[in-house]
C-alpha cells in the first residue's frame, strides 16, 4: 500500500458509552455478581475482560463471556437506549464504595444511575473505564425452554448431586452433571468412578415434548459457583431445552429468554461439537 493510500484511510474512533440506566444499589449489586460468573480475567482481550451494558426498553441487559461461559443478566428499571462496556472489576468496587458506611437496607434501595461511563448516586459520582462495545465478542443466542420445574426443588436436588461430580480434570466428563429430559421428568445424576447421586424433578412441557430424551452435560464447577449465587429459597421456576438450562426467578431480575446462559466451552469441541454431542445429546447452557 502507497503512503498516499495509508495517510488517506479512515481512522475509526472507539465508539463511545452511551448506556443510560437507573437502578436500585442492591439490584445492580447482584446483577454483577452473577455477571462475573462469566468475566474473562485472564483473557488477553480486554473487551472480554469488561462487562457488556445495554439499556433501553426498560431493562438492563449485562452480558459477559469468557468464550466457556457466557452470563446475560436482564434487570427491570428506569433505561433508556444505549451501550456501554465497562472494565467489572472497578465496576464492582465501584458500587461497593459508594454503600460504604451505609446501613444495608439504605444500601440496597439506594438509586445508582449510570450515564455513560459515570456511575452515580445523589451525593457522588465515579467515572469509570470504558471500553469499545464493538471490541466485545457477544456468545450465541439462549434457545426457549421446553419444559419447566420447580427452582426450589431443582437447586435442592442439585445440591445433593454435585459432591459426587468429579474433580479430576483429566475427566472432563465426569466433571459434569448429566441432565436427561424423557417425557415428564428431568434426571440429575454425577459420579466421581467410585459414588453415584441421582435425582428426579416432575417436568412441565411448554412446547411438543421431543420424542426421544435430551440429555444435557453440564460444568459441575460452574453449576456450584451459581449455587453460591443465587437465592435456593426464592421461588421460580427452572426451564430445559435441547440445549439450556434455565432460572425465571420470582423477584427484580426479570426473564428475556435466559437471563444467565452459560455455553459449553469451545474446547470441548472432540466431544460435543460446536453446541451438539453427535449421539443427538446436547451442550449445556444455563439461564438464571
Amino acid at each position: 500500500m502507497s503512503p498516499a493510500a495509508t495517510a488517506s484511510a479512515p481512522v475509526l474512533a472507539p465508539a463511545k458509552p452511551t448506556g443510560n440506566m437507573v437502578l436500585s444499589h442492591g439490584q445492580l449489586t447482584r446483577a454483577l455478581k452473577i455477571a462475573d460468573l462469566g468475566s474473562a480475567a485472564k483473557s488477553p482481550s480486554e473487551a472480554q475482560r469488561g462487562v457488556l451494558v445495554e439499556t433501553g426498553r426498560h431493562r438492563v441487559v449485562l452480558t459477559t463471556f469468557d468464550y466457556e461461559t457466557a452470563v446475560s443478566v436482564c434487570v427491570a428499571g428506569r433505561a433508556s437506549k444505549g451501550v456501554s462496556l465497562l472494565h467489572l472489576p472497578q465496576f464492582q468496587k465501584a458500587l461497593a464504595a459508594m454503600a460504604a458506611g451505609e446501613t444495608k437496607t439504605r444500601a440496597e434501595r439506594a438509586q445508582v444511575s449510570l450515564t455513560g461511563d459515570l456511575l452515580s448516586t445523589e451525593h457522588l459520582t465515579v467515572p469509570l473505564a470504558a471500553l469499545d462495545p464493538e471490541e466485545f465478542t457477544r456468545p450465541p443466542e439462549p434457545v426457549p425452554a421446553m419444559v419447566t420445574v420447580d427452582a426450589k426443588a431443582f437447586f435442592a436436588e442439585l445440591a445433593r448431586v454435585l459432591p459426587a461430580a468429579c474433580r479430576d480434570d483429566t475427566l472432563p466428563l465426569l466433571t459434569s452433571v448429566h441432565l436427561s429430559l424423557a417425557g415428564q421428568t428431568l434426571t440429575l445424576a454425577a459420579t466421581d468412578r467410585y459414588r453415584l447421586a441421582e435425582g428426579r424433578i416432575a417436568a412441565e412441557a411448554t412446547v411438543q415434548p421431543p420424542a426421544a430424551a435430551v440429555n444435557v452435560l453440564f460444568s459441575a464447577d460452574v453449576l456450584s459457583a451459581v449455587l453460591n449465587h443465587v437465592d435456593r429459597t426464592t421461588a421460580g421456576q427452572v426451564g430445559v431445552s435441547e440445549d439450556a438450562v434455565g432460572w425465571r426467578p420470582v423477584r427484580d431480575i426479570q426473564p428475556i429468554g435466559g437471563e444467565v446462559v452459560c455455553l459449553c466451552p469451545p474446547t470441548f469441541t472432540a466431544i460435543c461439537g460446536r453446541f451438539g454431542f453427535p449421539s443427538g445429546a446436547a451442550s449445556y447452557r444455563l439461564a438464571t
